[in-house]
């Protein structure tokens, strides 16, 4: 009985994260779109995450970023779908390893959002499955964090791709 017990509370902790999540993009996505910079989507970005990083030994590096560089989107919803990608960079990596964020003008119209970590490359038969909802590699994992992100990118009017070889992994958010 204690077994079940404790499995049940870890069932019951996972769902209420996911409750949690879900719950932060609807009530967000009442906010109304504003002009974001770049710079402080990433430089946010990395102050949710820099514990995490810290605690698997793992170096966080952000680019310099042109101070003109911006969007327009929801803050708290742009730095949700960062964090996202930047936590799975940050699982992938292996100790003392790195995850680099970067952002670029792709043209006067467009910015590149980049994730970029030097872990073991993800296969390409899981190319087509990593923005499914309740895909996941990962034990106690929700298999959300991605269907959100990409949610969010494209509610946005942008796109994510994935890139993946021997050196590493980049994901990287086209945003409008």
């Amino acid at each position: 009985i204690e077994s079940y017990s404790r499995v049940i509370m870890e069932e019951v902790d996972r769902v209420n994260r996911v409750v949690d999540r879900l719950s932060l993009i609807v009530s967000a996505h009442s906010e109304k779109a504003e002009t974001v910079l770049a710079s402080e989507l990433l430089e946010s970005t990395m102050e949710m995450t820099a514990h995490l990083a810290r605690s698997k030994w793992i170096a966080l590096q952000m680019d310099p970023v042109d101070p003109s560089l911006a969007v327009s989107g929801i803050r708290q919803l742009l730095v949700q779908a960062l964090s996202n990608v930047v936590v799975n960079g940050i699982e992938a990596a292996p100790e003392n390893g790195r995850v680099r964020l970067a952002a670029l003008s792709q043209s006067p119209d467009w910015i590149v959002l980049t994730v970029e970590n030097d872990g073991p490359p993800i296969h390409p038969t899981e190319f087509d499955d990593i923005f499914q909802p309740f895909h996941t590699t990962k034990d106690n994992a929700s298999g959300l964090g991605m269907t959100i992100t990409d949610s969010i990118v494209r509610d946005h009017g942008g796109t994510i791709e994935v890139r993946s070889a021997c050196e590493g992994t980049v994901f990287s958010i086209r945003l409008p």
